[in-house]
């Protein structure tokens, strides 16, 4: 075989899984920033609901921004 089809290949084998990755990310972050307002309320127990909110939100911009 030649190289250069063996490069085509793996090129599109590495563009496949960075899709596939990058894909599954963003998957990831939509269902956590539609589902953060009930997150907020499980999870980040607190006597005022407004702040468990702020409090989830806020965990989904430190993931969104590192």
């Amino acid at each position: 075989m030649s190289e250069q089809a063996t490069d085509s290949r793996k090129l599109r084998r590495v563009i496949g899984t960075g899709v596939a990755g990058n894909v599954m990310e963003w998957y990831d972050f939509a269902v956590y920033g539609y589902l953060a307002a009930i997150i907020g309320t499980q999870f980040f127990l607190s006597d005022d609901p407004v702040s468990s909110i702020i409090a989830s939100y806020g965990a989904f911009a430190a993931g969104f921004l590192s």
